[in-house]
């Protein structure tokens, strides 16, 4: 009757420059740390959210050329979670696989108002 459902929206800001990556057999991924602020209706501080995502394949080789830090995104994706092993313990970490990247910074001719010709 129900159908699960693993959707994640996430608007913020690139804390560091992508780091693209390639398995042995050549496969690009792409890591991103997003800035994703937040606050509650009691605080008028904002505090900070640092999500792990990560991009595969050519889109993700893309994305890592073409963003850099503070860059401003909307990334669209599902969770993913990974057990790491620290001490014997176990740690839960989550991630977001992206599957749609918005670049909503303008383009460097559009910030100063002029053309490129």
């Amino acid at each position: 009757m129900y159908n699960d459902l693993n959707k994640v929206i996430i608007l913020g800001s690139l804390v560091m420059k992508p780091k693209v990556l390639y398995t042995d057999a050549g496969y690009p991924i792409c890591i991103m740390l997003v800035n994703v602020k937040s606050h509650s209706k009691n605080d008028e501080k904002y505090k900070s959210n640092l999500v792990k995502t990560t991009i595969l394949g050519k889109y993700g080789e893309f994305c890592g050329g073409q963003l850099d830090r503070d860059s401003k995104v909307l990334i669209e994706g599902r969770l993913s979670t990974h057990i790491k092993r620290l001490e014997n313990k176990d740690y839960h970490l989550l991630e977001v696989l992206a599957s749609h990247v918005y670049f909503l910074d303008k383009k460097e001719e559009e910030k100063d108002g002029s053309w490129a010709d």
